[in-house]
C-alpha cells in the first residue's frame, strides 16, 4: 500500500522515510514554499556568479555595480601631430655628394688623382690675377664669386683635385651649393647661365705675367638638363670644360682643366646629381 504523504514522499526512493503507523506517526507536512526558498536562492547566486564570469571572459563587464555588469568607459585618446620630415639634404651632407679621387680619375680618364684643396665657400680671386671682364671669371672657372656670392646659398662644399705622377696634366673641381628652396637654386642657375651668355666670345686673364686670350664658346645643354661651356686659350695649350646643373635645392658646379679640350665635366656633374635625394 502506498504511504500517504503526497507526491514529495512518493518521489523518494526505496529505503526512504518509514511509512506512518502505530508508534510512528506521520511527520507534520512543511509548507512547500519554505523548502523551495533555499534552493531558489542558491540557484540565483549560482546564476549571478556564472553571469559575471561570462561577462568577465567576454570583456563586456569591467565593473559590477549593484549586481549589474557595467562596461568600463573607453580611455580618452589624444592625437599627436607627426613631426615634419627632415630636409632631404643638409650642409653636413654636402661632402658625400662629391666623387672621390678614384671616381674622378675614372670619369676624366686620369690616374693618380689627389685632393689639392677643399673649400666651404666660393673660391677667392687670387691676388695679382686679372680677369677682363671681371664677371667672366665665373665663365672660365667653377666656384668663383661673380656668379655665386650674392645668390643666397646657405652652405657650400668644393674640392679641387689634380693629377700627379709622370702623366700629370689634368685637374678637376667639383662644387655643390645648398639653397633654402629648389626655386632659389633655380634662380641662381638662371643667373649663372645669363652670365655665361654675356661672356660668350673672348675674355682675357693675366696671372701677373703675359695676358692670355680665352675663347668662350656659347653654352650648350645636354639631353638630361646639364649646361656645359668650353673655354680654350689662344696663346697657350689650355682648355677648361665646365658643367652646371640644379637638382632640388642644390646647384652643382664642375670643371675639368687640361692642355687639350675636355668633355667630361658633365659626367662629373651627373654623378653628383644622382646622389642628391629626389
Amino acid at each position: 500500500m502506498s504511504a500517504p504523504g503526497g507526491d514529495f514522499w512518493n518521489s523518494l526512493p526505496s529505503g526512504g522515510a518509514p511509512a506512518p503507523g502505530p508508534g510512528n506517526p506521520a511527520p507534520a507536512e512543511q509548507p512547500r514554499a519554505g523548502r523551495r526558498g533555499p534552493i531558489i536562492a542558491g540557484l540565483a547566486v549560482l546564476a549571478a556568479v556564472a553571469l559575471i564570469a561570462v561577462l568577465a571572459v567576454s570583456g563586456v563587464a569591467d565593473r559590477v555595480l549593484a549586481g549589474r555588469a557595467v562596461a568600463a568607459e573607453a580611455p580618452a585618446t589624444t592625437s599627436v601631430a607627426a613631426p615634419p620630415p627632415p630636409p632631404a639634404i643638409t650642409a653636413e651632407g654636402l661632402p658625400a655628394l662629391l666623387s672621390g679621387p678614384e671616381q674622378v680619375g675614372d670619369i676624366i680618364v686620369a690616374t693618380g688623382m689627389k685632393v689639392r684643396q677643399v673649400y666651404d665657400k666660393p673660391d677667392d680671386i687670387d691676388a695679382g690675377t686679372t680677369y677682363n671682364p671681371l664677371e667672366c671669371a665665373s665663365a672660365l672657372y667653377s666656384g668663383m664669386p661673380p656668379a655665386l656670392s650674392d645668390t643666397g646659398f646657405q652652405a657650400a662644399y668644393q674640392t679641387s683635385m689634380e693629377q700627379t705622377g709622370l702623366e700629370a696634366g689634368l685637374s678637376a673641381d667639383q662644387g655643390v651649393f645648398l639653397y633654402p628652396t629648389a626655386a632659389d637654386a633655380q634662380r641662381a642657375l638662371d643667373g649663372y647661365l645669363a652670365l655665361w651668355q654675356r661672356c660668350a666670345g673672348t675674355m682675357t686673364v693675366s696671372w701677373g705675367g703675359p695676358t692670355l686670350t680665352v675663347d668662350v664658346v656659347a653654352p650648350a645643354r645636354t639631353d638630361d638638363g646639364i649646361s656645359t661651356l668650353d673655354n680654350s686659350g689662344r696663346e697657350a695649350a689650355f682648355a677648361v670644360n665646365r658643367a652646371i646643373a640644379v637638382k632640388g635645392p642644390v646647384l652643382v658646379d664642375c670643371q675639368v682643366i687640361g692642355t687639350t679640350p675636355q668633355s667630361t665635366a658633365a659626367e662629373l656633374a651627373r654623378q653628383i646629381l644622382a646622389r642628391i635625394p629626389a
